[in-house]
């Protein structure tokens, strides 16, 4: 059938479906700029030629003396070209209906790519199933997310059909309202009957009865264009103190003394577990200028992303350190893992347990803090050497005392909560990291000999990552942006970080809103549905209000989020960036939002599951918490059998250094060792089921 003909006969068929059901339950629309539904509608937009999209987030403001922080948010959102690449839609009935026919009938169907020189995963016209759906039946509202992460930059249609019943068993029907615009041929409802001739075959025999049409945000973009700036960075790589380059032979001991307190001064002392570090000859230390795109507030300053994003006029200067193998370097260096620390342990103390592994495959092993990590900066590093000398280097941490109490926490200055004038919470933080960590590969790339004998120590032709729990986070972000990266091992990382918060941890942060909506210790969990689960039906007071806050907070907060960048690192790769070869290592138990990161990059197939459970039922003074099993000495966080903990973590280590220097071929058979040591296989690649919750 021509397309001019299916344009002009799709209307009629929605009136039909109106006129045959006209006293049934009504999909209610509204095409409106104030509260469309079905939403997300693109109604709630203007026209912005300096954003890549060439749109803005307009949405209405609430009464800003009774609730500041919503305009906060709101404030944040309306900076976007465009709605969140994991929408939580809203779709709204006249009367009650029958909640378990809603994954039948409401879906989201893939339109028109804005740029060509994107792969956007899946064609026009394909179509995707919601998934995690709530329903409220105070106001007859169904709440859903879609079944994968959406495509930045791209227009949807989310279309609700007839396959919707009402409580009585009958299909819902079209709003007149929808009608009408499905009829009309320019603007907005131009668009929405475009979207309904290019879906309603798909659903025959039902019939499309509302839909809205909406485009995604250039999630990507900012970061893209602030790499490219980089380019025209200075570097300064320099030496720390007299001498910056050891034998691990001789070295005794290496204290980190942290700066935890402002005034007065306070450091606190930590030995590094240099016995972990056999396969290492010689650590080195130095530092490099890294270009500072946040302000005095941590804040990366709003742009436009159409704009090009110029090199800013503040620096910093970040310390590194380099562990190089014992064997000699192969001809153009030692391949390299950039391994930073993560939230709670710095460069050091991170990069000191898994360095070793490293260098017994032949890779030198490169380390910085991440931004606001690492304590303060007036720390030190102290090495003792077997011959008595001891040498006192400065330790540079990141971390800041934000909050003025005079203590310097891990971490404080990285995530900017409700009690600032923005609460980005850890988006640029994350972005920040980001950057400086392909400041790093620009210093490896730019030839780096770290003990001055004039021969370059690391290739820059084999330059990988290696980041543990939060490092994960960031590192997603790192490796779906850089060019530079061949592998990426992601350890622990678990979906959106706020979502985790927010929703998983039942944090009290939500009590700093004002107003605030923390609605008691239980109630964000509770009404939180996990992917796969039957509908919930809201009971918590209060749910609505939570769900509308931490969509808000995922919303603007993607841009420096793992969840946002999982689909670049080799699925749907970025302009100019190569495909990745990633390896997800996961402890079964740990924080389920995993699977999101591996579903959203489809990385089933590289993923490895370890069954802490099956560990602790043999050693059941392995410490509870699996999220660290690849960490071989967990003192003096946490008690732990040591022994089993070592040899797990050897284990997955191994894995992960065997996929990195077989160019992501080969994951070693960890399971020959735990059916001798534990009885039982412990890692399972490619999981047959993903952890969807909590085990």
């Amino acid at each position: 059938m021509p397309m001019f003909r299916l344009i002009r006969l799709i209307p009629a068929t929605i009136v039909m479906a109106g006129i045959l059901h006209a006293q049934g339950t009504r999909v209610v629309f509204d095409a409106g700029t104030a509260a469309p539904f079905p939403f997300p509608a693109d109604t709630l937009t203007v026209a912005d030629p300096l954003q890549k999209t060439g749109l803005r987030m307009n949405l209405p403001l609430p009464d800003c003396n009774a609730e500041p922080s919503t305009c906060q948010e709101i404030g944040l959102v309306n900076e976007l070209d465009g709605f969140s690449i994991n929408p939580r839609i809203q779709v709204r009935f006249s009367g009650p209906i029958d909640v378990n026919t809603l994954r039948d009938g409401v879906f989201f169907v893939w339109m028109d790519k804005l740029f060509d020189d994107q792969f956007g995963l899946y064609p026009a016209g394909h179509v995707m199933r919601i998934n995690q759906v709530y329903y409220d039946p105070a106001t007859h509202t169904a709440y859903a997310k879609p079944d994968e992460h959406l495509y930045q930059t791209r227009r949807y249609a989310l279309v609700v059909t007839s396959a919707v019943r009402d409580m009585e068993g009958r299909r819902v029907t079209a709003d007149p309202a929808f009608t009408a615009c499905a009829a009309q041929a320019s603007g907005y409802c131009g668009r929405v009957r475009e979207a309904v001739s290019l879906a309603e075959p798909k659903f025959a025999p039902n019939h499309i009865v509302a839909a809205s049409v909406f485009t995604t945000q250039s999630v990507t973009a900012w970061l893209e264009s602030a790499r490219d700036a980089l380019e025209g960075a200075p570097l300064g790589v320099a030496p720390i103190g007299m001498r910056s380059v050891f034998n691990m032979a001789d070295v005794e001991k290496i204290t980190m003394r942290y700066h935890t307190r402002v005034a007065p001064l306070t450091r606190a002392s930590r030995d590094l577990p240099i016995y972990l570090l056999n396969g290492v000859g010689r650590i080195a230390v130095g530092t490099f200028g890294a270009p500072s795109f946040v302000n005095e507030k941590h804040q990366i300053p709003a742009a436009p992303t159409g704009q090009r994003v110029g090199l800013p006029a503040a620096t910093e200067r970040l310390q590194f350190a380099v562990y190089l193998p014992a064997t000699p370097p192969p001809p153009g260096g030692y391949p390299v893992v950039i391994a930073p620390g993560n939230a709670g342990g710095d460069a050091m103390w991170h990069s000191s347990l898994y360095a070793g592994t490293f260098a017994r495959h032949g890779m030198a092993t490169i380390t910085v803090n991440a931004f606001a990590q690492g304590w303060g900066p007036d720390g030190q590093m102290v090495i003792q050497e077997k011959n008595g000398t001891r040498v006192e280097l400065p330790y540079r941490g990141r971390s800041v005392d934000y909050d003025g109490n005079q203590v310097v926490d891990m971490g404080e200055g990285c995530s900017i909560g409700w009690q600032a004038d923005m609460p980005i919470l850890h988006r640029d933080c994350f972005r920040q990291t980001a950057l400086d960590l392909q400041q790093v590969v620009r210093v490896i790339k730019a030839g780096l000999d770290v003990d001055f004998d004039g021969r370059v120590d690391l290739d820059p032709r084999q330059i990988h990552y290696q980041g543990m729990s939060q490092g994960g986070y960031y590192g997603a972000i790192f490796g779906a942006i850089s060019p530079d990266i061949a592998g990426v091992i992601l350890d622990g990382a678990a979906g959106s970080i706020e979502e985790n918060r927010l929703r998983l941890n039942t944090s009290p942060v939500l009590s700093f809103r004002r107003p605030s909506v923390f609605n008691g210790p239980n109630g964000i969990l509770a009404e939180y549905v996990h992917k796969y689960k039957p509908v919930r039906v809201f009971s918590v007071p209060g749910a609505v209000a939570v769900q509308d806050v931490v969509e808000r907070v995922e919303w603007y907060t993607q841009s420096g989020e793992a969840a946002g960048y999982m689909q670049h690192l080799w699925w749907s790769t970025l302009p100019g960036v190569p495909m990745k070869f990633v390896l997800m290592q996961h402890g079964l138990g740990d924080n389920p939002l995993f699977a999101n990161l591996v579903r959203n990059g489809n990385l089933r197939a590289s993923t490895v599951l370890y069954h802490h459970a099956v560990a602790r039922a043999k050693y059941p003074a392995l410490q509870a918490n699996a999220h660290y099993h690849t960490m071989p000495d967990l003192r003096p966080f946490f008690a732990s059998d040591l022994l089993p903990q070592y040899l797990i973590a050897n284990l997955a280590q191994e894995q992960a250094a065997t996929f990195l220097t077989s160019g992501g071929r080969s994951i070693y058979d960890a399971n020959y060792w735990t059916r001798m040591w534990f009885g039982a296989d412990l890692f399972e690649l490619n999981p047959a089921r993903l952890p969807d919750e909590t085990n």
